[in-house]
């Protein structure tokens, strides 16, 4: 998710690069320098750019390319004899590019090269090419690719979102890759799996002697259903099986010693985990947006990680609450004794209703709630000093928060909305602050821009809204609540 917001933002940054050449230019530009001795020539008649001359393409910044006025418009490129490389961000997001010519003369593709170029069904690789840069082919059409021998270096996410994209195959010769049947894109030895293709289907089994998963190596195969990691795989890397959203079961081999930085983020079907005793390291985000995920289990034995009846992963000693399964559903206590709430630690958890924080918590970490749309109320004991940024963003049905102790630290945008017609954040429409007389740090009628108001825990005096005429999305609701819970007026 991550990735796409940000290419959302690139692109949209790419479109408001364009836009001023194309509006206030008598005619776009058609041929120019792109690299000390290369041109570049644009035929407006077969939607044709070709790269000429000799040596290295420039690489280039998103958007920032001299042919940027006709990016949406070429459909064709021709990398000629004598080029030696393409530059970083040369043709992403020519969304209409279909055919590439690329001469045996270049022995680079840059960074995120081709990315975005959803028409591009198909690329020959030419026996020269060495390597092949970070997220180069992301988010194309291609239903194959070809390693030739000469490639000893291709980057994390070169391939990744190709939904299309049935099999890897490596020339017999590669010193550095190999795949499998199943046209699963391995390291030479086969101890490091590289990447699964994109439009791969069904269940699939890691062979024995794979050591390690790489990053994105999983990376939107939306149609995967099943994987078993075997026994020799020691770790997995980050955003490994992120957007797999037809997985619906994994089984993590008792050798796996870290699952990386959201390794499993956005797979949708996933219902539950089981952390095995070898688990020491897992990554922020691990489980993220899960949203049918009702379990994580920590094996017994496991030194860092346990886990509670409801399903929630702490830390071995119960003192840091690491994840909530997002598939939870209700009302949830912390446990006493947890003494900090990690970051995303019940993000997305989109059916819990109230939270309760007991007094041994002492911190809120970064997007601990974020997203969790049905949650109504939560409860912050008396020891908690600061509260992450983003903490609670998000959670529209958020109308009251009672704190137990004095005001803590916040960072920002902790109880925030974004406002569409606005374009920026606002506070929590609706939502009121309640502190306990006496307590320090506290202001009235606003505290940080959050409407607050005074309230007696364990009494019945609990405030309640009593109105039923104003809504929670008028303006002056806030300031209607204060009124009403402060006995100001009866609405």
């Amino acid at each position: 998710m991550k990735r796409r917001i940000t290419a959302l933002f690139l692109a949209l940054a790419l479109l408001c690069a364009i836009l001023p050449t194309a509006l206030f230019s008598a005619s776009a530009a058609s041929s120019g320098t792109c690299g000390e001795n290369l041109t570049w020539s644009y035929n407006e008649a077969t939607k044709t750019l070709t790269i000429s001359g000799s040596g290295e393409m420039e690489d280039f910044e998103w958007g920032e390319v001299p042919w940027a006025s006709i990016a949406f418009d070429i459909q064709t490129v021709v990398i000629s004899d004598g080029v030696t490389s393409v530059g970083d961000f040369a043709f992403v997001s020519c969304y209409e590019l279909k055919n590439v010519t690329i001469s045996d003369s270049v022995t680079s593709i840059g960074v995120d090269a081709f990315a975005w170029c959803d028409s591009l069904t198909s690329v020959t690789i030419p026996e020269s090419m060495t390597s092949i840069g970070y997220c180069a082919f992301l988010g194309c059409s291609l239903t194959s690719v070809t390693i030739p021998e000469s490639v000893t270096s291709i980057g994390n996410g070169a391939f990744v979102s190709n939904f299309s994209l049935m099999t890897f195959t490596v020339a017999e010769g590669n010193p550095s890759y190999s795949t499998d049947a199943s046209g699963v894109l391995f390291n030479n030895d086969k101890t490091e799996l590289i990447c699964c293709p994109g439009g791969y289907s069904g269940a699939y089994t890691i062979p024995s002697g794979v050591t390690s998963i790489g990053d994105n190596a999983f990376d939107n195969c939306c149609d995967l259903t099943g994987v078993t990691i075997p026994e020799s795989v020691t770790s997995i890397g980050n955003e490994a099986f992120y957007d797999c959203s037809s997985l619906a079961s994994v089984t993590i081999g008792n050798s796996v010693t870290s699952i990386g930085e959201r390794a499993f983020e956005w797979c949708t079907s996933l219902t539950s985990v089981t952390i095995p005793e070898s688990v020491t390291n897992i990554g922020e985000a691990a489980f993220w947006a899960c949203s049918a995920l009702m379990k994580i289990a920590a094996a017994e034995g496991n030194p860092s990680y346990s886990s509670d009846a409801s399903g929630v992963l702490f830390n071995k000693e119960k003192t840091e609450l690491i994840c909530c399964p997002n598939g939870y559903s209700g009302a949830y206590t912390v446990p006493d004794g947890v003494r900090c709430i990690g970051d995303s630690a019940f993000g997305y958890c989109s059916s819990m209703t109230n939270v309760t924080i007991p007094e041994s918590v002492k911190s809120i970490g970064e997007s601990a709630f974020m997203w969790c749309s049905s949650l109504t109320s939560v409860t912050i004991g008396n020891s908690v000093t600061s509260i992450g940024g983003w903490a609670f963003s998000g959670c529209s049905s958020l109308t009251s928060a009672y704190f137990c102790g004095d005001a803590p630290e916040l960072d920002v945008y902790v109880f925030v909305l974004w406002d569409e017609l606005k374009e920026e954040y606002i506070a929590i429409p609706g939502l009121t602050l309640y502190y306990i007389e006496g307590k320090t740090g506290w202001t009235t009628p606003t505290w940080n821009g959050y409407p607050t108001a005074t309230w007696k825990p364990g009494s019945e005096d609990k405030p309640t809204t009593t109105f039923t005429d104003v809504k929670t999305s008028d303006w002056y609701y806030s300031a209607v609540n204060f009124a009403v819970t402060n006995n100001l007026f009866n609405g």
